[in-house]
């Protein structure tokens, strides 16, 4: 339907054909201006034509759209690799040709929304990304809508990959609606490598992961039920797939299913505790037997 074009590649290297990867740079929060007047440093600066809409919204101009489903595609081409034996972002001069994304250590993170009459809901075709970006402390975001006609009596399958590359630890928690009220799921759990599909930690009976120990306990209090080991062991699903089985009840929903604050009935929450830093993670839920829309409300 539309095309961004060129809005969003970054600046041609020096050789002319190649394309700068600064991904590193800015997911480090560089290049950082000094904002407001101070000298606190912002890597926010409306002023640089390089990067437009750096933290800013842009609309894609579609116009009146009828009403119907429509797919969001996002591809990124061109990036730059180190050439050989180098290191960091920003150099090398391989040619385009050679430069496949899914090589690339970067992430292309972004938000989106959508406004309009009716009821407009974004939600993923199989899986959704989530990227936990928070100092210390526990937050909480929506995972997946499940409605009793739909959940009760069955088994509510996620599936995520590579949880807890955080610092300070990372605690994992996945919050059930039923009864009006969110309480952490019991669930049993396992996982295996991607690279080679060796298994990994697995576990049943919790209501916690632990999916990252650190060096010391946090400065925050843990959740209720969640592991406390600190023995600096660091993430425990690095390249992992892991898979959450949840039992629901047949008298799921029967006490009611809209907690206070929950957009709708059924709406799940992840719950996640970390010690600081930041985790991208992928998403995937279904009921066996009945597949589940990943949605933003």
């Amino acid at each position: 339907m539309y095309s961004s074009g060129s809005l969003f590649e970054n600046g041609l290297n020096n050789d002319g054909v190649s394309y700068v990867d600064e991904s590193a740079g800015h997911g480090s929060g560089a290049p950082q201006y000094a904002s407001n007047g101070t000298s606190i440093q912002h890597c926010d600066q409306a002023g640089d034509a390089t990067y437009p809409y750096h933290l800013k919204w842009w609309t894609l101009p579609t116009g009146a759209l009828a009403a119907g489903t429509y797919r969001l595609q996002i591809t990124t081409t061109k990036v730059q690799l180190p050439s050989l034996g180098s290191a960091g972002f920003g150099g090398g001069n391989q040619p385009t040709a050679s430069q496949p994304s899914d090589s690339v250590g970067a992430a292309n993170r972004w938000s989106l929304e959508a406004t309009g009459g009716g009821a407009i809901h974004i939600f993923g075709l199989g899986r959704m990304a989530t990227y936990t970006n928070t100092q210390s402390g526990t937050q909480a975001l929506y995972l997946a809508q499940i409605d009793r006609p739909s959940g009760a009596g069955k088994t509510m399958e996620i599936d995520l990959y590579d949880p807890g590359d955080v610092g300070g630890g990372a605690w994992l928690q996945f919050l059930d609606p039923d009864g009006n009220v969110y309480t952490p799921a019991t669930f049993s759990y396992s996982s295996v490598d991607k690279s080679n599909g060796s298994a990994g930690p697995s576990g049943s009976g919790v209501t916690c992961i632990e999916t990252n120990s650190p060096g010391s306990a946090p400065a925050f209090g843990l959740p209720a039920g969640c592991p406390a080991v600190f023995d600096g062991s660091g993430s425990h699903f690095d390249g992992r797939w892991v898979k959450i089985l949840i039992s629901l009840p047949s008298g799921y929903g029967l006490g009611g299913l809209t907690p206070f604050g929950s957009p709708a009935a059924g709406w799940w929450k992840i719950q996640y505790t970390v010690g600081g830093g930041n985790d991208t993670t992928t998403w995937q839920v279904n009921l066996l037997g009945n597949p589940v829309h990943l949605v933003v409300p």
